[in-house]
């Protein structure tokens, strides 16, 4: 119980010999005690928000695109909104995530006396350790999963050997999937007063549900109107609109990385 053992040796050991001693306890003896690991239920509360965009098309923009591309306005109208919306969305998730980081780490895009960029450069992956480190102090788990990403620091990640580039730039005027270094998905910020242009998010995501740095809670779906009337006789409008909540709940899983210095083109 005292965990105290008394030896008596028939003929003592040399001084100084090291003596190993394995020793076990009943664990079924409940005076003793099992080490415990308990569960509990953390909730949070998050408030929902509408999201709601609108845009108008005139009717001969529209008959102008129809009978030179032979697309609809309104329906090109209703994908952009929702691409609006969306943008919406993520950069409300993408401040608060920045806004809740426990912890920064930065790396000198400047090249030290002696070397070039391209050597200098292949450091930045000592930066990222140094970043996965960090986040394992915090959390007490996991990798980096997915770096959220400024332009400028986009720019260092593109440069990297292992770089596969997925996304080609069409389409998209949001944050949006850009490519992969050594297999981690970049997310590339296009918005300055979303994410500055210098600074990353670098988090971890696990299997779990319950292993996310931040949650998406969707309300109502997106919803697309119809075409609708104005005031003006020759413009129509679309509308969409949905109600969801987007909040940061395990900061712990989230680690800034900053880019200081100057870049190669002089910023």
């Amino acid at each position: 119980k005292t965990g105290t053992i008394s030896l008596t040796f028939i003929t003592p050991p040399a001084s100084g010999v090291a003596i190993n001693v394995t020793y076990w306890g009943n664990v079924e003896d409940l005076s003793l005690g099992v080490k415990e690991i308990n569960y509990e239920l953390d909730t949070k509360q998050v408030r929902a928000r509408i999201y709601a965009v609108k845009g108008l098309v005139g009717l001969f923009k529209s008959w102008q695109i129809q009978k030179r591309f032979g697309i609809s306005a309104e329906e090109e109208l209703a994908v952009d909104l929702v691409n609006a919306l969306n943008s919406e969305i993520l950069g409300d998730l993408i401040r608060k995530m920045k806004n809740a980081l426990p912890s920064t780490v930065s790396w000198d895009v400047t090249p030290p006396t002696g070397s070039d960029y391209f050597l200098h450069y292949q450091t930045f992956k000592f930066f990222l350790a140094g970043a996965e480190k960090k986040l394992v102090e915090q959390a007490k788990r996991g990798i980096i999963s997915f770096i959220i990403a400024g332009t400028k620091a986009c720019a260092v990640i593109k440069s990297q050997l292992n770089w596969k580039q997925l996304f080609d730039g069409r389409g998209m005027f949001t944050a949006h999937l850009y490519g992969e270094i050594d297999g981690i998905p970049v997310i590339r910020v296009v918005d300055n007063d979303v994410l500055p242009q210098d600074t990353m998010i670098i988090g971890y995501k696990g299997a779990s549900e319950f292993e996310t740095p931040a949650v998406f809670c969707p309300y109502m779906p997106v919803t697309v109107t119809s075409v609708l009337p104005t005031v003006h006789p020759l413009v129509t409008q679309r509308a969409a609109a949905t109600w969801a909540a987007v909040e940061v709940l395990v900061n712990r899983f989230l680690v800034g990385g900053r880019i200081v210095g100057t870049y190669p083109w002089g910023e």
